[in-house]
């Protein structure tokens, strides 16, 4: 009879190749969950310094700093074998001769894997932090988006306070603030807003050669023109902010869009209680509000709380806080051509856009100050 150690030579071989393709496996594994895990993370604290601000709380920050994950497998193998032969003696059977075998095999196979994660993370704060929090934002940021082509009326609307549109004839500026007492100056930022987007998918409305300011194409006034004869293009004269040119009519002046920039706050800020103030105003003007804003501004910059009765998406991020549900999902309508159910995907562009902003205050992981770190393993 064959030895049965070939079987334990093959079982070994077999454990051998086993543990060996684990590690690469295992990688991408955690790889992939300990993205998902980074990225819902971060959505969710974002959601929640929105929700903090909508019920004025002050917002706060935890950065990530750097993750390890060391991993281990084993496996270990054993047996036995055995063999008895029996030869019957003894009366008849004795010139038979007869013989028995009895073979015995036994074997052990065990697979270990361990993980051990740590990571660290660190509160935000300083004078550093600060400072990116507080400071304006760079308006080179602003065109740089612009260009890789986001509509200009969402940056208008998140990254803007004011926009101050210089004439031959004169300056005016538009607040983006919604004052309740002052729902016209609102309004004409919207239609400013929706204005500026039409110039922009036309290919009309272009950003200066050093990034600080919109020059028009020389079809913009003609398009502008046409578009005004929509009474949602019209914005209505206020005295308050505007300011005549003394110097003079100069019709070679090239018509200009400056823009004052809000800090990250004043974004945060601003995202997470204009909702709220935008649906007051369509409460109290109703249509007195809307007919005069273009048909794709009716609607907040972000809606943190959805409609309840509206269809909305799978949140990109929810989170409940202080006992109210808050998640960043968009509305399900439907098409007034085709009759089929539709998504518009404003809410998750813009936080998104919130999310990118976010980027160029955080520190780097690798300069975050050791003794605020808090480590967990």
């Amino acid at each position: 009879m064959k030895s049965p150690h070939r079987f334990f030579v093959l079982l070994s071989g077999l454990l051998s190749i086993t543990v060996g393709c684990q590690g690469p496996r295992a990688m991408k594994s955690e790889f992939i969950e300990y993205s998902h895990a980074y990225a819902e993370t971060s959505n969710q604290q974002m959601l929640l310094n929105l929700a903090r601000r909508a019920n004025g709380h002050p917002a706060y920050f935890l950065q990530m700093g750097t993750i390890n994950a060391t991993m281990q497998f084993g496996a270990t193998a054993g047996g036995s074998a055995g063999q008895n032969r029996t030869r019957a003696s003894g009366g008849a059977l004795a010139t038979a001769a007869a013989i028995s075998d009895t073979i015995a095999v036994g074997s052990t196979l065990g697979l270990s894997g361990s993980e051990q994660p740590s990571f660290s993370f660190t509160p935000l704060s300083g004078s550093s932090f600060a400072a990116a929090l507080f400071n304006p934002i760079d308006p080179k940021i602003f065109f740089n988006l612009y260009d890789q082509g986001i509509p200009v009326d969402a940056l208008l609307r998140v990254m803007v306070q004011s926009i101050t549109l210089n004439e031959a004839k004169g300056s005016r500026t538009f607040l983006n603030v919604i004052d309740p007492e002052r729902p016209v100056s609102y309004r004409n930022f919207l239609t400013v807003a929706g204005l500026a987007r039409e110039l922009q998918k036309r290919h009309l409305l272009l950003s200066s050669t050093n990034q600080n300011s919109f020059i028009f194409a020389d079809k913009a006034y003609e398009t502008v023109a046409n578009l005004r004869t929509n009474v949602y293009y019209q914005y209505e004269e206020d005295s308050t902010y505007f300011v005549p040119n003394n110097s003079g009519t100069d019709k070679k002046r090239q018509d200009t869009i400056n823009l004052t920039l809000r800090t990250f706050e004043g974004v945060l800020t601003a995202l997470a209680q204009e909702s709220e103030l935008f649906d007051g105003f369509v409460r109290t003007d109703g249509t007195n509000f809307t007919t005069f804003v273009a048909p794709s501004e009716r609607r907040p910059a972000l809606r943190i709380t959805p409609p309840k009765a509206a269809k909305t998406t799978s949140p990109v991020a929810e989170i409940t806080y202080r006992g109210e549900k808050f998640s960043i999902s968009d509305e399900i309508v439907i098409d007034p051509v085709t009759k089929q159910p539709k998504v518009n995907t404003w809410n998750r562009e813009v936080f998104n856009l919130l999310n990118m902003l976010y980027v160029q205050i955080s520190l780097d992981p690798s300069k975050l100050p050791v003794q605020q770190l808090i480590q967990v393993h």
